[in-house]
């Protein structure tokens, strides 16, 4: 059982049922000037590259969902907000480069192979075939071994990181990714702006819930429910009650990791 929760007595609001029950919320988070925090099951991509714009003008944005805008059939929307940081392991390359320059010189030095068998043909010299062979064989050997150690060898390593600070909790019994949640389901939908004004309801943050659905919203400029409604927000955020969806599982998905 969760124990986070919020109580407020006697807060003044306006209330909106009906269709298009975002429209003003949607407005107001366009027009935001300092910060847009949101706690929302469901997304849609168009609404998220709108909390990518305000993050671009130097906003404070915050996310809580349960949802990675499933409904993007490509990245770039996911890449905006994943970023990858491609690092090189120094050891690793170092070592790597050496291989590099013994292979090239294994290389070359195979030339003397040949050379050698043709001085011994030239010249009748009493050296033995067979080990000759053998040891050409061994040596070409060598040369391939190195060369699949070098196209095996990491040397770049990654770090994934969120545009603006995000949170995926899973749903109950969803699996993703090979995770297994059997937390709660945070259905909760809350829209806090510039912390002046707030919004809930039962509309999510997508067009439907926004244009088209019967929804059911509630705006507020009450200070004390602001402030209980931030409070929340930051222990919702930092709760380890729910299995959340790290960004590595997200950025393996979005990018390729070449190793080298």
């Amino acid at each position: 059982m969760s124990g986070i929760k919020f109580f407020q007595n006697d807060a003044k609001t306006d209330i909106y049922i009906g269709t298009g029950a975002g429209t003003k919320l949607f407005d107001e988070i366009k027009a935001a000037k300092k910060s847009v925090k949101i706690i929302s099951p469901y997304l849609s991509a168009s609404y998220v590259d709108q909390l990518i714009k305000l993050k671009e003008k130097g906003l404070v944005v915050g996310l809580i969902t349960s949802d990675f805008i499933e409904d993007y059939r490509d990245n770039r929307n996911k890449s905006s907000i994943v970023q990858q940081h491609q690092t090189i392991l120094d050891s690793s390359k170092i070592h790597r480069d050496f291989l590099i320059k013994c292979k090239k010189w294994m290389i070359v030095s195979l030339s003397v192979i040949p050379l050698t068998f043709l001085i011994k043909l030239y010249f009748k010299l009493n050296l033995n075939s067979i080990s000759l062979i053998y040891f050409s064989i061994a040596y070409i050997i060598s040369i391939l071994i190195i060369q699949q150690r070098i196209k095996n060898m990491r040397i770049y390593d990654y770090q994934y990181k969120w545009l603006f600070p995000i949170k995926i909790f899973l749903q109950p019994d969803q699996k993703y990714y090979g995770n297994n949640n059997s937390g709660y389901f945070i259905h909760s939908k809350i829209f806090i702006i510039d912390d002046e004004k707030a919004y809930l309801g039962s509309l999510n943050f997508t067009v439907s819930g926004f244009v088209s659905n019967l929804e059911t919203r509630f705006r507020t400029t009450d200070p004390v429910t602001i402030q209980g409604l931030n409070n929340l927000y930051s222990e919702l955020y930092s709760s380890e009650e729910n299995t959340e969806l790290y960004i590595e599982q997200i950025g393996r998905k979005i990018y390729k990791e070449p190793i080298n």
